[in-house]
């Protein structure tokens, strides 16, 4: 009876041993097994992440002449914020009539320019946008032309319904500098270049 006693007695310290030690590891179990717990966060930092495009910006390309490619999203958004919109869809189209308000954009600047492009945008809080290329030859100036009349068109929207927008509009043209279209395009004086935005024949 007493061995009997003695081993029961060894039995259930061991076994308590055992499910302590157990229960000390089951929280890195835990942390272990993959997608238990709270999710890793990743440790690259956002400067090395680049620029994340803005879901709320969409290009769509309706064009049977053109293509293009696009990442303007980011630089966009951050361009237009004194213009917010919930949503902006940009589409390159072959119609030859935007609308009553259409902008053109010509570049180079001057009485000659290699690329020129019209742009025209609705004033709905989810806004519209159609691009038209009226001439021009794949390559830089034409993919500047292209850039600078999509934001160029979302500001004149606003602007058509705003107060005091007219005059705006009129200083906007007596006052015509590439720059103010950065961040989608950079550069400086006469030479500026397109920072997302690339077109070409299919």
């Amino acid at each position: 009876m007493e061995i009997r006693l003695r081993s029961l007695v060894l039995s259930l310290l061991v076994l308590a041993g055992l499910l302590g030690a157990a229960a000390r590891g089951l929280p890195q179990l835990r942390q272990a097994r993959p997608g238990a717990g709270t999710p890793t966060i990743p440790t690259v930092q956002p400067a090395a992440l680049g620029q994340p495009a803005d879901s709320r910006i969409t290009f769509v390309d309706a064009s049977t002449a053109w293509d293009w490619q696009v990442s303007c999203g980011a630089a966009l958004a951050a361009w237009a914020q004194p213009w917010p919109s919930r949503t902006l869809r940009v589409t390159l189209t072959d119609a030859p009539h935007l609308g009553a308000a259409t902008v053109g954009i010509g570049y180079p600047a001057g009485g000659d320019p290699a690329a020129i492009v019209y742009a025209a945008c609705d004033d709905q809080p989810d806004q519209s946008c159609q691009v038209a290329i009226k001439q021009g030859a794949p390559g830089a100036d034409l993919d500047v032309a292209v850039t600078a009349a999509i934001p160029h068109a979302v500001r004149n929207a606003w602007l058509l319904h705003a107060p005091g927008g007219a005059a705006q509009i009129d200083a906007i043209r007596l006052n015509w500098s590439w720059a103010q279209f950065q961040p989608l395009l950079q550069g400086a004086d006469a030479t500026w270049r397109s920072s997302c935005l690339n077109v070409a024949r299919p």
